[in-house]
């Protein structure tokens, strides 16, 4: 029998969704997508071509966060899409 409980937790862990800590872990940020998704992103993923325009883009949209959490113009199908490219090292040119 599927334990339905578990495979939850592990697609939660393979795409940094988190329901349980409002802390990141270390080496990691979170942001919020614009339908109010979490993700716990690693810092790593700040090198790659698709999130550092993600992050252009909402800085246009939206400014500096001040005081509040980071929020992208995606939503959180294209992140989950953005994080397999990324896991995957796909070419800029597919980015």
């Amino acid at each position: 029998m599927l334990n339905l409980k578990g495979i939850l937790f592990k697609l939660r862990r393979a795409f940094g969704l988190s329901r349980h800590s409002s802390i990141a872990k270390r080496g990691h940020f979170v942001v919020y997508t614009a339908d109010g998704k979490r993700f716990v992103v690693p810092l790593g993923y700040l090198e790659s071509t698709i999130f550092r325009e993600l992050f252009r883009l909402s800085e246009l949209a939206f400014g500096y966060p001040n005081s509040g959490p980071i929020k992208l113009v995606c939503d959180a199908v294209f992140m989950e899409y953005a994080f397999s490219l990324v896991r995957k090292n796909i070419s800029i040119n597919v980015e």
